[in-house]
């Protein structure tokens, strides 16, 4: 039996810290809305989260915590892997008439670092699919860094300070790098970049923008609300010393009491996490000034500056 093949493919791949879980929960909810338009939004990569999509194209020596996670320790766990999800994926699609393809996974921009590891998840994708859109929010670095922190922490992070120690060259937060990876794979043409702010959403919400760019009537869907994952400042504070004296594995198995922990303080204290001091903030945010002002020309030249951040909101200390 010939599989149907999808006219065209949306993937949207973050950034991290841009409402990424807020629109995979409205996806899944609307699963059954986006099919009646003619949209598929699969299971097989990850009910909500398409990870599984990353997890696939990492190269095969790159050592991740999504594939630890899923207990793919060597390369042949990995093929087994890879060619599991071939299939399932083909059972999945194999009754279904949608001619548009609707992925969602923020792990692509976070892991999939090398062109090559981009080129293999269209090399995979390819067989289902005729034409691609790509679709990425695009956040202030240093709103990125401090939106991370939660984050970091309850990963089991111990840095103190809240703003990593980066070059421009960093490749999580160069946006710079990151379009042009994926425009040598699927071409600057099918690349759709969107500024990550309140008041440039369409409706001031990232699920009605995306919508709006996918075509569809907002008024069919139902609304979900906005994932917040930040933690106050205390609690920050709190796990910061956890961390300290708590590791997140207990030899190869996660340690159950420092979860049951994590997941009680980050359940119950979501607010205002810590900042940096403004001096702090303005350091950080002028690493990515140029790389930033050749996406600027590039991508949005009707705009006088990438993003536009108001360093009055930190302290001075």
């Amino acid at each position: 039996m010939k599989l149907p093949k999808f006219n065209e493919c949306i993937i949207h791949i973050g950034t991290e810290k841009t409402g990424t879980k807020t629109l995979q929960e409205f996806f899944y909810k609307n699963r059954s809305v986006l099919s009646k338009n003619g949209i598929f939004f699969p299971k097989t990569f990850g009910n909500k989260n398409h990870f599984k999509l990353a997890v696939y194209a990492c190269a095969d020596h790159k050592k991740d915590d999504l594939r630890k996670n899923l207990g793919l320790k060597n390369l042949p766990l990995i093929k087994n892997f890879r060619h599991d999800l071939e299939i399932s994926f083909n059972q999945e699609i194999r009754n279904q008439s949608c001619k548009r393809l609707l992925l969602s996974g923020e792990h692509m921009q976070s892991r999939l670092t090398r062109v090559e590891e981009i080129q293999s998840l269209k090399n995979f994708l390819d067989k289902f699919v005729t034409n691609y859109k790509i679709i990425v929010y695009l956040r202030s670095q240093v709103e990125m860094a401090i939106s991370l922190y939660s984050t970091f922490l309850i990963s089991g992070n111990i840095r103190e300070t809240v703003l990593p120690n980066v070059d421009e060259k960093n490749l999580y937060y160069n946006h710079e790098k990151l379009l042009e990876r994926w425009s040598y794979v699927f071409s600057s043409e099918n690349i759709i970049p969107r500024i990550f702010n309140k008041n440039e959403l369409l409706d001031h919400d990232v699920k009605r923008d995306f919508i709006g760019l996918l075509g569809l009537n907002w008024n069919e869907f139902e609304d979900v609300p906005n994932f917040n994952e930040s933690l106050n400042a205390n609690s920050q504070r709190f796990l910061l010393r956890i961390n300290k004296f708590f590791s997140r594995f207990n030899g190869v198995k996660p340690n159950k009491a420092r979860e049951v922990l994590v997941k009680f303080v980050s359940h119950n204290n979501k607010g205002k996490g810590l900042l940096p001091s403004a001096e702090q903030a303005k350091n950080f945010y002028n690493i990515f000034v140029e790389s930033n002002e050749r996406v600027r020309k590039k991508w949005f030249p009707k705009r006088k500056i990438l993003f536009e951040v108001d360093f009055s909101v930190y302290p001075e200390k």
